[in-house]
């Protein structure tokens, strides 16, 4: 899974020395005191590169606390959730996001994927005609995956 990163705030991925630095200089001042919701996203997005994936979303609704409509936030929560195999809690990070954008073919596709886990046959493919409607190539990545 991809991760989404803004322009604005990749950083080097460098050493774990590195990335430890990077964390605790984010962790201070602006993002504790709640201020600056990029800095709780980009704070997560460090610890989903370290394996924290429970903190990355705790980050993740730090950062939504501030800023309910952030769809990164909302995508990159949903994409944590699924690999904790929190299906219902990525869902509704998945719904939220389709509430503010349903343009967006990608949060489609996951949420088709969390539905055919779950069996719900009809769901998964309404989401995968959705997936199709907004992006005409989409059919020819399922053609190579099969």
């Amino acid at each position: 899974m991809n991760v989404v990163v803004p322009q604005s705030m990749s950083y080097n991925w460098g050493r774990r020395r590195n990335r430890l630095q990077v964390l605790a200089s984010i962790t201070t001042e602006p993002v504790a005191n709640n201020k600056n919701h990029l800095g709780w996203i980009l704070r997560a997005q460090i610890l989903y590169d370290m394996n924290r994936l429970t903190e990355a979303v705790a980050s993740y609704d730090q950062a939504l606390s501030i800023n309910p409509r952030s769809l990164i936030a909302l995508e990159n929560k949903g994409l944590m959730c699924e690999l904790l195999q929190d299906l219902d809690q990525a869902l509704v990070c998945y719904d939220n996001f389709l509430s503010l954008n349903p343009n967006y073919a990608p949060v489609w596709y996951r949420r088709s994927v969390i539905k055919l886990r779950r069996d719900d046959i009809s769901g998964c493919i309404f989401d995968l005609k959705q997936v199709i409607k907004l992006d005409k190539n989409a059919v020819n990545l399922v053609k190579k995956r099969s």
